[in-house]
């Protein structure tokens, strides 16, 4: 599992990645979004009259990194790059194989 913690203003919002693609976007302690995801999503959600949205990108194959953006009123207001390791790219390898086989 991976996670992350970005700080804007006074909010503290996490993301959280299961080793199955699970995200989730979670707000001062309150869940603002849940989507599956094995190539990267957008998840949109407001923090009072403020629109925000995370983009995550996946290169599992190539850098075997997340990168997240963080975006407030359509502004870039942070980025994360997030190395994974083999554990979290396990799924991905096994998924492959199989539809390889298949």
């Amino acid at each position: 599992m991976i996670n992350t913690i970005f700080k804007i203003e006074s909010n503290q919002i996490k993301f959280i990645n299961s080793i199955f693609g699970r995200e989730k976007i979670i707000v001062d302690g309150q869940e603002k979004s849940n989507k599956y995801s094995l190539s990267g999503t957008d998840h949109n959600f407001k923090i009072k009259e403020d629109d925000f949205s995370i983009i995550s990108s996946y290169k599992q194959f190539d850098m075997k990194e997340i990168k997240l953006k963080v975006y407030k009123n359509g502004d870039l207001v942070d980025t994360k790059v997030l190395k994974l390791s083999f554990k979290q790219l396990f799924p991905s390898i096994i998924i492959g194989g199989i539809l390889g086989i298949a």
